[in-house]
């Protein structure tokens, strides 16, 4: 008998040239996974023969890859089973050219649409980080860049939702709709997106970034219980979450060097003091690298909860398997243990826990 695993596998020949490369040179294939997973590469390795190259891989669906030989690296593709050629026509890997996959010319022409708010967003995002970096802040003014930036963000992430579902509905048989809707993970509403991923069609599910889906949908949305971790606190003592069972818990993300971090700092601190005495607590997960600013920074913004770190930045494993991209970011928990809330800040947070009666 044949296991069901075996039937699912497809193949999927990659043919290249790349003809200003001497033969021998290895080329290197890798496939990008969700950032949860991302240490994990997978790297397929071959060697040039006749300016040529080939890669045959049993895959389940649509992946996402990138090519590399001699310090050089391609932009990231997705193909889906089947055949795709790939032409290389110069020594930096910036002319590709890629046919003869419908995955890849569908993400073409995804990609090919223009959100000009993200563009925008981008540009004065690097710009807000640039007058921070400088030695003369005006706090006024980088208060009121951060406000575009984020105003920016907000517009930018509505149109590209929309430009996510609205491809859904129309190509809902496409190999690339779980990269797109991973790449919407908490931009819409759980319930949404959860329907939306249960209603596509199982070929198209069947890959990394559609598991990555399910791992999200079954652990990190509002109603799940939270993943469980432990790690060393400020002592060296290993401190769990699970260990604060039967207590409201805010799961707090920060480093000592984030501004916006130590900015809503002065909150929490308020927060604490009103609730700590009523079944609620914080348990902060620190993504520094060295433990000196790490501490210096709890005693001086006078932060009187549990913090844990393993100073390893931002491979921090917790960091990871709760899919935190920007800090300062959290996840309220109850005291059975499900999330209840996400990435409240500021007032959102305070109303929020004032409608909990605790």
């Amino acid at each position: 008998m044949i296991p069901a695993f075996a039937i699912s596998q497809k193949k999927l020949i990659i043919k290249g040239t790349i003809p200003l490369f001497s033969n021998g040179t290895e080329i290197s294939l890798h496939q990008i996974l969700p950032k949860r997973l991302e240490t994990q590469e997978k790297t397929f390795l071959t060697k040039l023969n006749k300016h040529s190259f080939e890669f045959v891989l049993n895959v389940k669906g649509a992946e996402s890859y990138y090519l590399s030989a001699s310090g050089q690296r391609s932009y990231a593709f997705i193909l889906g089973p089947g055949k795709a050629n790939i032409a290389i026509s110069d020594s930096i890997f910036r002319k590709v050219t890629i046919t003869d996959n419908q995955t890849e010319t569908e993400y073409e022409k995804y990609d090919s649409y223009k959100n000009d708010e993200e563009a925008k967003y981008r540009w004065d995002r690097t710009e807000y980080a640039n007058y921070t970096a400088s030695k003369n802040i005006d706090s006024n003014v980088a208060k009121a860049k951060i406000s575009e930036v984020n105003r920016l963000k907000m517009i930018a992430d509505k149109n590209e939702l929309k430009h996510c579902v609205d491809w859904i509905k129309e190509y809902p048989d496409s190999y690339i709709n779980t990269k797109i809707l991973y790449n919407q993970l908490f931009n819409m509403p759980d319930n949404d997106l959860k329907k939306i991923f249960l209603d596509l069609p199982a070929r198209v599910k069947n890959n990394s970034w559609g598991n990555e889906i399910k791992y999200v949908i079954n652990n990190l949305f509002v109603g799940t219980t939270a993943p469980d971790f432990a790690m060393a606190d400020t002592t060296g003592t290993q401190i769990s979450l699970s260990s604060f069972r039967g207590k409201y818990v805010l799961i707090d993300f920060w480093a000592s060097w984030c501004i916006p971090c130590r900015a809503e700092n002065p909150t929490l601190v308020k927060i604490m003091k009103k609730y700590k005495s009523r079944n609620f607590t914080i348990l902060s997960i620190s993504l520094d690298n060295e433990k000196k600013p790490w501490l210096k920074a709890i005693n001086s913004d006078d932060l009187e909860w549990t913090h844990l770190s393993d100073l390893s930045g931002w491979g921090n494993p917790v960091r990871l398997n709760y899919y935190i991209t920007l800090i300062p970011n959290n996840y309220l928990v109850a005291p059975n243990g499900k999330i209840i809330a996400r990435n409240l800040q500021g007032d959102q947070l305070a109303d929020f826990l004032n409608t909990l009666n605790l």
